[in-house]
Protein backbone atom coordinates (compact mmCIF):
# COMPACT_ATOMS: atom_id res chain seq x y z
CA UNK A 1 0.00 0.00 0.00
CA UNK A 2 3.00 1.98 0.99
CA UNK A 3 4.21 2.12 -2.40
CA UNK A 4 1.24 2.58 -3.98
CA UNK A 5 1.01 5.87 -2.51
CA UNK A 6 4.16 6.94 -2.95
CA UNK A 7 3.50 6.12 -7.10
CA UNK A 8 0.37 8.16 -6.70
CA UNK A 9 2.04 11.39 -5.19
CA UNK A 10 5.06 10.90 -7.70
CA UNK A 11 2.17 11.20 -10.62
CA UNK A 12 1.22 14.61 -8.75
CA UNK A 13 4.11 16.25 -8.97
CA UNK A 14 4.19 15.79 -12.62
CA UNK A 15 3.37 18.25 -15.03
CA UNK A 16 2.60 19.15 -19.03
CA UNK A 17 6.35 19.39 -19.60
CA UNK A 18 6.91 16.12 -17.54
CA UNK A 19 8.95 18.06 -15.24
CA UNK A 20 9.22 15.82 -11.49
CA UNK A 21 8.89 17.52 -8.35
CA UNK A 22 9.29 15.79 -4.90
CA UNK A 23 8.47 17.41 -2.05
CA UNK A 24 5.83 17.24 1.08
CA UNK A 25 4.54 20.83 0.35
CA UNK A 26 2.82 19.81 -3.23
CA UNK A 27 5.06 22.85 -5.01
CA UNK A 28 5.32 22.28 -8.37
CA UNK A 29 8.84 22.19 -9.79
CA UNK A 30 10.95 24.80 -11.31
CA UNK A 31 11.24 25.72 -14.29
CA UNK A 32 14.80 25.04 -14.90
CA UNK A 33 14.76 22.09 -13.59
CA UNK A 34 13.73 18.23 -14.65
CA UNK A 35 13.77 17.12 -11.20
CA UNK A 36 13.01 19.48 -8.45
CA UNK A 37 13.76 17.93 -4.80
CA UNK A 38 13.21 20.17 -1.76
CA UNK A 39 13.36 19.58 1.80
CA UNK A 40 14.01 21.28 4.87
CA UNK A 41 14.47 18.24 7.32
CA UNK A 42 16.39 15.27 4.72
CA UNK A 43 18.79 15.35 1.96
CA UNK A 44 19.38 13.22 -1.24
CA UNK A 45 21.76 10.52 -0.81
CA UNK A 46 23.75 9.29 -4.64
CA UNK A 47 25.33 5.78 -4.78
CA UNK A 48 28.20 5.56 -2.78
CA UNK A 49 30.76 3.07 -3.37
CA UNK A 50 34.87 3.41 -3.00
CA UNK A 51 37.26 4.56 -5.64
CA UNK A 52 38.10 0.82 -6.49
CA UNK A 53 34.58 0.42 -7.22
CA UNK A 54 34.15 3.85 -9.11
CA UNK A 55 36.94 3.11 -11.36
CA UNK A 56 35.25 -0.51 -12.26
CA UNK A 57 32.14 1.07 -13.26
CA UNK A 58 32.22 0.14 -17.11
CA UNK A 59 31.42 2.49 -19.63
CA UNK A 60 30.65 5.19 -17.04
CA UNK A 61 28.28 8.15 -19.09
CA UNK A 62 30.04 11.49 -18.84
CA UNK A 63 28.63 13.50 -16.17
CA UNK A 64 27.50 10.56 -14.11
CA UNK A 65 28.04 11.26 -10.74
CA UNK A 66 28.93 9.05 -7.34
CA UNK A 67 30.21 9.31 -3.85
CA UNK A 68 33.53 8.45 -3.10
CA UNK A 69 33.55 6.91 0.86
CA UNK A 70 37.33 6.91 0.86
CA UNK A 71 37.63 10.42 0.94
CA UNK A 72 34.34 11.73 1.23
CA UNK A 73 34.16 13.75 -1.94
CA UNK A 74 31.90 13.70 -4.85
CA UNK A 75 33.07 12.43 -8.37
CA UNK A 76 31.76 13.05 -11.72
CA UNK A 77 32.92 11.96 -15.27
CA UNK A 78 34.61 14.92 -16.78
CA UNK A 79 35.94 12.62 -19.46
CA UNK A 80 34.02 9.56 -22.19
CA UNK A 81 32.78 6.85 -21.28
CA UNK A 82 35.69 5.05 -22.57
CA UNK A 83 38.22 7.03 -21.48
CA UNK A 84 36.50 8.55 -17.95
CA UNK A 85 38.06 11.19 -16.00
CA UNK A 86 36.84 11.40 -12.42
CA UNK A 87 37.17 14.71 -11.16
CA UNK A 88 36.11 16.18 -7.70
CA UNK A 89 32.75 18.13 -7.45
CA UNK A 90 32.82 19.78 -4.39
CA UNK A 91 36.37 21.59 -4.68
CA UNK A 92 37.70 23.01 -1.13
CA UNK A 93 40.09 25.35 -2.75
CA UNK A 94 39.21 29.14 -1.33
CA UNK A 95 39.96 32.45 -3.44
CA UNK A 96 42.29 35.21 -1.05
CA UNK A 97 43.13 38.15 -2.98
CA UNK A 98 45.15 36.84 -5.21
CA UNK A 99 45.73 33.28 -4.90
CA UNK A 100 44.03 30.47 -3.92
CA UNK A 101 44.06 28.28 -0.77
CA UNK A 102 43.21 24.68 0.64
CA UNK A 103 42.27 24.04 4.02
CA UNK A 104 43.11 19.90 4.16
CA UNK A 105 45.04 17.61 2.70
CA UNK A 106 46.20 17.50 -1.29
CA UNK A 107 46.81 14.47 -3.61
CA UNK A 108 48.10 14.42 -6.95
CA UNK A 109 48.49 11.24 -8.61
CA UNK A 110 47.09 9.78 -4.89
CA UNK A 111 44.43 9.97 -2.34
CA UNK A 112 46.14 12.09 0.09
CA UNK A 113 46.80 10.77 3.95
CA UNK A 114 48.93 12.35 6.10
CA UNK A 115 50.90 15.06 4.20
CA UNK A 116 49.95 18.39 3.36
CA UNK A 117 50.82 18.15 -0.07
CA UNK A 118 51.21 14.18 -1.40
CA UNK A 119 52.31 13.44 -5.17
CA UNK A 120 53.13 10.20 -6.64
CA UNK A 121 53.91 9.41 -10.16
CA UNK A 122 56.46 7.09 -12.12
CA UNK A 123 57.64 10.12 -14.48
CA UNK A 124 59.70 13.14 -13.02
CA UNK A 125 56.42 14.82 -11.08
CA UNK A 126 57.73 18.22 -9.50
CA UNK A 127 59.64 20.44 -11.48
CA UNK A 128 60.02 24.38 -9.91
CA UNK A 129 60.99 26.89 -12.34
CA UNK A 130 61.40 30.28 -11.20
CA UNK A 131 60.89 32.80 -14.34
CA UNK A 132 62.99 35.99 -12.39
CA UNK A 133 66.10 33.80 -12.64
CA UNK A 134 67.37 33.06 -8.54
CA UNK A 135 64.47 32.00 -6.73
CA UNK A 136 63.72 28.00 -6.95
CA UNK A 137 62.30 26.45 -3.91
CA UNK A 138 61.82 28.43 -0.32
CA UNK A 139 60.52 25.83 2.43
CA UNK A 140 59.96 27.16 5.42
CA UNK A 141 60.03 25.29 9.07
CA UNK A 142 57.87 28.87 10.19
CA UNK A 143 60.04 28.67 14.07
CA UNK A 144 62.20 30.99 15.50
CA UNK A 145 64.76 28.36 15.45
CA UNK A 146 66.51 26.58 12.80
CA UNK A 147 64.53 26.60 9.73
CA UNK A 148 64.54 25.75 5.98
CA UNK A 149 64.59 21.83 5.86
CA UNK A 150 64.29 19.95 2.78
CA UNK A 151 64.26 15.73 3.68
CA UNK A 152 64.36 12.70 1.57
CA UNK A 153 62.72 10.30 3.01
CA UNK A 154 62.60 6.35 2.12
CA UNK A 155 61.72 3.17 3.37
CA UNK A 156 60.60 5.01 6.53
CA UNK A 157 64.31 6.71 6.85
CA UNK A 158 65.03 9.66 6.68
CA UNK A 159 68.33 9.56 4.11
CA UNK A 160 69.44 13.12 4.23
CA UNK A 161 68.23 16.85 4.67
CA UNK A 162 69.09 19.94 3.27
CA UNK A 163 68.20 23.16 5.42
CA UNK A 164 69.06 26.78 6.42
CA UNK A 165 69.89 27.63 9.98
CA UNK A 166 69.15 31.18 11.13
CA UNK A 167 73.21 31.50 11.79
CA UNK A 168 73.48 32.09 7.91
CA UNK A 169 74.68 27.83 7.90
CA UNK A 170 73.96 25.59 4.95
CA UNK A 171 73.47 22.15 6.23
CA UNK A 172 73.59 18.53 5.27
CA UNK A 173 72.12 16.56 8.43
CA UNK A 174 73.44 13.01 8.91
CA UNK A 175 70.60 11.31 11.04
CA UNK A 176 72.66 8.27 12.20
CA UNK A 177 74.97 10.29 14.19
CA UNK A 178 72.14 12.86 14.38
CA UNK A 179 74.36 15.95 13.56
CA UNK A 180 75.62 17.64 10.72
CA UNK A 181 77.40 16.11 8.45
CA UNK A 182 78.08 19.50 5.94
CA UNK A 183 78.08 23.06 6.92
CA UNK A 184 78.41 26.18 4.69
CA UNK A 185 78.63 29.16 6.21
CA UNK A 186 77.12 31.46 3.46
CA UNK A 187 78.27 35.15 5.53
CA UNK A 188 82.51 33.21 5.54
CA UNK A 189 82.05 31.11 2.73
CA UNK A 190 83.42 28.10 4.74
CA UNK A 191 82.63 24.65 3.97
CA UNK A 192 83.05 22.07 7.23
CA UNK A 193 82.65 18.07 6.71
CA UNK A 194 82.75 16.37 9.64
CA UNK A 195 82.98 12.76 8.25
CA UNK A 196 84.96 11.27 4.97
CA UNK A 197 85.40 12.87 1.71
CA UNK A 198 85.24 10.58 -1.21
CA UNK A 199 85.93 11.53 -5.00
CA UNK A 200 85.16 8.74 -7.02
CA UNK A 201 85.29 5.93 -4.17
CA UNK A 202 84.06 5.05 -1.04
CA UNK A 203 86.68 6.63 1.32
CA UNK A 204 89.17 4.87 3.86
CA UNK A 205 90.64 7.92 4.76
CA UNK A 206 89.44 11.78 5.51
CA UNK A 207 90.19 12.99 1.91
CA UNK A 208 90.31 10.05 -0.89
CA UNK A 209 90.71 10.48 -4.51
CA UNK A 210 90.55 7.72 -7.13
CA UNK A 211 91.09 9.02 -10.38
CA UNK A 212 91.04 7.40 -13.82
CA UNK A 213 92.46 10.90 -15.07
CA UNK A 214 95.95 11.51 -15.83
CA UNK A 215 95.95 14.23 -13.05
CA UNK A 216 94.12 13.27 -10.04
CA UNK A 217 94.18 16.63 -8.70
CA UNK A 218 95.15 20.61 -9.05
CA UNK A 219 96.07 23.44 -6.87
CA UNK A 220 96.91 26.71 -8.11
CA UNK A 221 97.19 29.78 -6.40
CA UNK A 222 97.72 33.61 -7.76
CA UNK A 223 99.55 34.73 -4.49
CA UNK A 224 103.09 35.16 -4.54
CA UNK A 225 105.24 34.75 -1.42
CA UNK A 226 102.90 32.66 0.22
CA UNK A 227 102.26 29.08 0.91
CA UNK A 228 99.88 27.36 -1.61
CA UNK A 229 99.73 23.95 -0.30
CA UNK A 230 100.24 22.98 3.59
CA UNK A 231 100.07 19.96 5.28
CA UNK A 232 101.29 20.14 9.45
CA UNK A 233 101.33 16.82 11.35
CA UNK A 234 99.97 17.08 14.74
CA UNK A 235 100.55 14.25 15.92
CA UNK A 236 103.11 12.85 18.40
CA UNK A 237 105.75 10.14 17.94
CA UNK A 238 107.44 9.14 14.66
CA UNK A 239 104.53 9.58 11.88
CA UNK A 240 104.16 11.75 8.69
CA UNK A 241 102.98 14.90 7.45
CA UNK A 242 103.01 13.64 3.75
CA UNK A 243 103.51 9.94 2.17
CA UNK A 244 103.90 9.76 -1.46
CA UNK A 245 104.71 6.13 -3.17
CA UNK A 246 104.74 5.62 -6.59
CA UNK A 247 105.75 2.13 -8.53
CA UNK A 248 109.47 1.52 -9.16
CA UNK A 249 109.00 2.87 -12.78
CA UNK A 250 107.88 6.17 -11.75
CA UNK A 251 108.10 8.72 -9.54
CA UNK A 252 106.78 9.69 -5.45
CA UNK A 253 107.14 12.91 -6.13
CA UNK A 254 108.02 15.35 -9.45
CA UNK A 255 108.98 19.08 -8.20
CA UNK A 256 109.55 21.71 -11.56
CA UNK A 257 111.77 24.49 -9.60
CA UNK A 258 113.72 24.28 -6.06
CA UNK A 259 113.07 22.62 -3.38
CA UNK A 260 113.58 23.33 -0.03
CA UNK A 261 114.13 21.33 3.51
CA UNK A 262 115.50 21.26 6.67
CA UNK A 263 116.07 17.91 6.91
CA UNK A 264 116.51 14.65 5.02
CA UNK A 265 116.80 10.73 5.41
CA UNK A 266 117.69 8.05 3.05
CA UNK A 267 116.72 4.06 3.74
CA UNK A 268 119.74 2.71 4.38
CA UNK A 269 119.45 0.02 7.66
CA UNK A 270 121.88 -3.38 6.88
CA UNK A 271 118.38 -5.27 7.10
CA UNK A 272 116.96 -3.58 4.09
CA UNK A 273 120.39 -4.70 1.34
CA UNK A 274 121.65 -7.85 0.28
CA UNK A 275 124.42 -8.87 -1.90
CA UNK A 276 126.57 -5.87 -0.19
CA UNK A 277 130.19 -5.66 -1.68
CA UNK A 278 132.86 -3.48 -1.07
CA UNK A 279 132.99 -0.27 -3.67
CA UNK A 280 136.40 -0.57 -5.90
CA UNK A 281 138.46 1.73 -7.88
CA UNK A 282 136.00 4.55 -6.81
CA UNK A 283 138.86 7.07 -7.61
CA UNK A 284 139.55 5.67 -11.18
CA UNK A 285 135.94 6.23 -12.02
CA UNK A 286 135.71 9.19 -10.74
CA UNK A 287 138.93 10.53 -12.74
CA UNK A 288 136.57 9.60 -15.71
CA UNK A 289 134.18 12.59 -14.32
CA UNK A 290 134.06 15.30 -16.58
CA UNK A 291 133.12 18.28 -14.46
CA UNK A 292 131.20 21.56 -16.26
CA UNK A 293 129.72 24.62 -15.56
CA UNK A 294 127.15 25.39 -17.81
CA UNK A 295 123.61 27.40 -17.91
CA UNK A 296 120.09 25.67 -18.65
CA UNK A 297 118.16 26.50 -22.06
CA UNK A 298 115.57 27.80 -19.75
CA UNK A 299 113.84 30.17 -23.03
CA UNK A 300 113.58 26.41 -24.97
CA UNK A 301 111.85 24.22 -21.50
CA UNK A 302 109.97 27.09 -20.13
CA UNK A 303 107.69 24.36 -18.85
CA UNK A 304 110.26 22.60 -16.69
CA UNK A 305 111.23 25.78 -14.64
CA UNK A 306 114.84 25.36 -14.82
CA UNK A 307 117.00 27.79 -12.62
CA UNK A 308 118.26 30.84 -14.41
CA UNK A 309 121.65 30.84 -13.07
CA UNK A 310 124.98 29.01 -13.38
CA UNK A 311 125.20 25.95 -12.42
CA UNK A 312 127.93 23.35 -11.80
CA UNK A 313 127.82 19.38 -12.32
CA UNK A 314 127.90 16.87 -15.12
CA UNK A 315 126.22 16.04 -18.24
CA UNK A 316 123.68 12.86 -17.75
CA UNK A 317 125.58 11.22 -21.02
CA UNK A 318 129.09 11.46 -19.16
CA UNK A 319 127.68 10.26 -15.77
CA UNK A 320 125.80 7.32 -17.67
CA UNK A 321 129.37 5.78 -19.24
CA UNK A 322 130.57 5.46 -15.83
CA UNK A 323 127.84 5.55 -13.09
CA UNK A 324 124.80 3.66 -15.67
CA UNK A 325 122.90 3.21 -12.40
CA UNK A 326 122.82 6.83 -11.37
CA UNK A 327 121.16 8.18 -14.62
CA UNK A 328 117.59 7.51 -15.66
CA UNK A 329 114.91 8.25 -18.47
CA UNK A 330 112.62 10.57 -17.48
CA UNK A 331 109.90 9.95 -20.22
CA UNK A 332 107.61 12.45 -21.68
CA UNK A 333 104.48 13.33 -20.09
CA UNK A 334 101.48 15.27 -20.47
CA UNK A 335 103.35 18.56 -17.83
CA UNK A 336 106.06 17.59 -18.77
CA UNK A 337 106.17 16.96 -22.68
CA UNK A 338 109.78 16.52 -23.10
CA UNK A 339 112.02 13.19 -22.63
CA UNK A 340 115.18 13.53 -20.99
CA UNK A 341 117.67 11.97 -18.79
CA UNK A 342 118.14 12.69 -14.72
CA UNK A 343 120.86 12.01 -12.75
CA UNK A 344 121.16 11.05 -9.11
CA UNK A 345 123.92 12.99 -7.48
CA UNK A 346 123.81 11.79 -3.95
CA UNK A 347 124.66 8.43 -5.62
CA UNK A 348 128.15 9.61 -5.97
CA UNK A 349 128.40 10.17 -2.05
CA UNK A 350 129.64 6.70 -1.54
CA UNK A 351 132.08 6.74 -4.51
CA UNK A 352 133.68 10.25 -3.53
CA UNK A 353 133.78 9.06 -0.25
CA UNK A 354 135.71 5.70 -1.53
CA UNK A 355 138.10 7.96 -4.13
CA UNK A 356 138.71 9.56 -1.07
CA UNK A 357 140.13 6.72 1.17
CA UNK A 358 141.71 5.50 -1.86
CA UNK A 359 143.80 8.68 -2.24
CA UNK A 360 144.43 8.75 1.13
CA UNK A 361 145.96 5.76 1.22
CA UNK A 362 147.82 6.90 -1.49
CA UNK A 363 149.22 9.78 0.46
CA UNK A 364 150.07 7.53 3.50
CA UNK A 365 151.87 5.14 1.48
CA UNK A 366 154.04 8.44 -0.21
CA UNK A 367 154.57 9.83 2.71
CA UNK A 368 155.96 7.02 4.34
CA UNK A 369 157.90 6.76 1.66
CA UNK A 370 158.77 10.43 1.64
CA UNK A 371 159.95 9.65 5.73
CA UNK A 372 162.05 6.64 4.65
CA UNK A 373 163.62 8.82 2.22
CA UNK A 374 164.17 11.80 4.68
CA UNK A 375 165.39 9.18 7.05
CA UNK A 376 167.93 8.01 4.67
CA UNK A 377 168.87 11.20 3.88
CA UNK A 378 169.93 12.38 6.97
CA UNK A 379 172.21 8.86 7.83
CA UNK A 380 173.97 9.68 4.71
CA UNK A 381 174.69 13.20 5.79
CA UNK A 382 175.72 12.33 8.98
CA UNK A 383 178.07 9.93 7.34
CA UNK A 384 179.32 12.12 4.97
CA UNK A 385 179.82 15.21 7.69
CA UNK A 386 182.01 12.22 9.87
CA UNK A 387 183.90 11.23 7.32
CA UNK A 388 184.75 15.24 5.89
CA UNK A 389 185.72 15.74 10.07
CA UNK A 390 188.11 12.83 9.97
CA UNK A 391 190.04 13.85 6.86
Amino acid sequence: MKIIGLFIFILLGLNSQAQVAINTDGSAPDNSAMLDVKSIAKGMLVPRMTAAQRDAIVNPAPGLLIFCTDNNLYFSNTGTATIPSWSIVNSQWLSGGTGVYYNGYVGIGTIPSSYNLDIQGSNPFLRVKATNGWTGLVLDKGSTGDNGYLVYNSAGNVKWTLGFKTNDNFNLYNWTTFSDAFTFNTSTNNAIFTGRIGIKTDPSYDLQVISSDYTAGYFSSPYSGGTEFEVFDLGAGNSWAIYGGAATTGYAGYFAGNVYCSGSYLPSDEKLKENIQPLQNGLDKIMKLDAKTYNFKTTEFPEMNLPTDRQNGFTAQNLESVFPELVRLNPAKKEQPQEFKAVNYIGLIPVLTEAIQEQQKQLEIRDAKIDLLEKQLNDLTKIVSSMQQNH
